[in-house]
């Protein structure tokens, strides 16, 4: 059912060991006004698995990772020089947030970063350490 994410990953992204929780186990944690957004980011293709208490679906993001990385690398030097860098906010959310439905832009998302932003550890599924944000429309 999923072999097109398959096929957009690098090899490395394939032999990622996975300790996957059920998806209706991780909707029944939610609260009504939460919302999950997962990314997976490849060279060619990027997804966004985006879920609240009712509803599913794996959302096709518009660009691949490197155009993200470099908008993200952008905008996190402006955020460490003190700067308020609005552009680069709303072309991140145009890329990341943007082509997922509304129904699933709850009130607070919960953002799970695909691991170039953390760790390859991190892409192991957990809700503990995932970053609650509040939702806010650019």
């Amino acid at each position: 059912m999923l072999d097109y994410i398959n096929d957009g990953l690098d090899p490395d992204q394939r032999n990622l060991t996975m300790h996957p929780v059920a998806l209706s186990a991780a909707q029944r944690s939610l609260f009504p006004d939460e919302a999950v957004l997962e990314y997976v980011l490849a060279d060619t293709a990027s997804f966004c698995l985006a879920f609240n208490q009712s509803a599913a679906q794996i959302v096709r993001l518009p660009v691949g990772r490197m155009q993200i990385a470099a908008v993200v690398s952008r905008y996190r030097a402006a955020i460490a020089q003190g700067k308020s860098d609005v552009q680069d906010a709303g072309k991140l959310f145009s890329l990341l947030v943007a082509p997922v439905p509304a129904s699933l832009r709850t009130e607070r998302l919960i953002v799970v970063p695909y691991p170039s932003c953390a760790s390859r550890q991190s892409m192991k599924w957990t809700l503990r350490r995932a970053m609650r944000c509040t939702y806010l429309s650019l």
